[in-house]
């Protein structure tokens, strides 16, 4: 018989989760337990497991008890994180990270702004569950994933392609087209402040609304340092804040080459606050990891974004880097023609549904301003952001502002 009690194993903050289990008849038996806990469905069946970066997949199929699918099976994503940091302290642990997914799902998919985001069909954020670990069912997306369409086109173009035909390239400018649509639709919410995005009934609030509520999204200020960062709509607070808190960090850890870094950013903050750049910003949701892998398209049709841990309310300006992943490839199977074909059809949609979303992509000083962001929030070595490498910055503002006397009339900002 399958083992039913499987605690979480580790030492410290950082436990591991031990589902699934490596034998497919205890996911099996899991699985079962699962729904029927839930009362959510009937003869599941297993299909395979994935493994991420952070979670854990299972896919598998059911029979809903409810009247919406009319007793036909559907297939369904079992997300659970592979590892989960919570303080020892508690009697009771808590996934935040499920429900921050939970309330941005509902604001954020179907039932809200109307993103193509997977729908949450049950969830549970505690240990206390038949899989004895925090999970999300979803519905499985239809489609392939962007990068599965790149690799597919490319091996075609290796029979297919004429020395200046590619057969792919009218595809490929709709599928640009889409994800414009798709940047456009979630600019359409806008946040309170910048900051981490939160669940509301994780946040302080003696609001017994607020503590109660299940699909709400709240912003809760980021911590460097054991620094918070003001949430404000003041983009030239907040960049100086994330600056001063990376220095603070660095003096602490007495580690030269940061400290030096962080002055620089400090330097290059208060150049472009002199000169009015860091003019204030709407706040936008931020995907972390908008990239082909967790894109889906059924053909030419954008029918899901995934994977949205991590995800933050972020000034505007630094959610707007270019998706040049449509159009930036190898020459030999996409030639520059081609690949401005591409850009034209984002470009051109983009243009029409976001007045200024192109200037703020592609105008040198907005890509300043933005990686400038990106690097106080996540520190110089974010290998994460590939648009302009710390030197290259560095490089540039020397280039752009020459007049700047790098460390020198340096106010103490901490």
């Amino acid at each position: 018989m399958a083992e039913t009690n499987i605690p979480p194993s580790g030492l410290g903050n950082i436990q591991k989760i031990p589902f699934p289990p490596p034998l497919i008849p205890n996911i099996t038996f899991f699985l079962k337990a699962l729904c029927s806990e839930l009362e959510f469905a009937r003869d599941p069946i297993y299909c395979a497991s994935k493994q991420g970066g952070n979670n854990n997949i299972t896919i598998f199929t059911c029979i809903p008890l409810g009247p919406k699918h009319n007793q036909q099976r559907i297939r369904c994503i079992l997300r659970t994180a592979k590892y989960i940091n919570f303080s020892l302290r508690r009697q009771s642990p808590v996934n935040e990270s499920v429900k921050m997914l939970v309330a941005l799902s509902h604001v954020f998919g179907k039932a809200g702004v109307g993103l193509p985001i997977p729908g949450v069909l049950a969830y549970d954020s505690t240990f206390e569950n038949a899989i004895v670990c925090p999970y999300i069912i979803q519905e499985e997306v239809e489609g392939t994933t962007l990068l599965m369409q790149y690799r597919t086109m490319n091996r075609s173009l290796l029979d297919q392609r004429g020395p200046n035909h590619n057969p792919h390239l009218l595809k490929r400018r709709e599928l640009a087209r889409q994800v414009a649509g798709f940047i456009a639709q979630k600019e359409g919410h806008t946040f309170s402040g910048y900051g981490v995005l939160r669940n509301a009934s994780d946040m302080n609030s003696l609001d017994p609304k607020v503590r109660a509520a299940r699909y709400v999204l709240g912003v809760a200020p980021a911590r460097i340092a054991g620094k918070l960062i003001p949430t404000s709509l003041d983009l030239s607070k907040f960049i100086n804040a994330l600056a001063c808190a990376r220095l603070l960090k660095a003096s602490s850890a007495l580690d030269v080459r940061a400290i030096k870094n962080a002055r620089k950013l400090l330097d290059i903050w208060k150049c472009m606050s002199e000169r009015g750049l860091l003019t204030d910003q709407p706040s936008i949701l931020w995907h972390p990891d908008f990239h082909p892998r967790n894109i889906l398209f059924n053909n030419t049709v954008l029918t899901g974004v995934i994977d949205w841990d991590n995800s933050m309310a972020l000034p505007r300006i630094m959610t707007r880097e270019s998706p040049s992943f449509l159009w930036k490839n190898d020459p030999v199977l996409l030639s520059q023609p081609e690949s401005d074909a591409i850009k034209d059809a984002f470009d051109d949609t983009i243009g029409r549904l976001i007045p200024g979303y192109k200037e703020d992509a592609y105008s040198i000083y907005r890509v300043l301003i933005r990686a400038l962001g990106m690097y106080t929030l996540f520190g110089v070595d974010y290998k994460h952001y590939h648009e302009l490498s710390w030197e290259n910055l560095v490089r540039e503002c020397d280039v752009l502002f020459p007049e700047q006397a790098w460390g020198l009339d340096r106010p103490f900002f901490l």
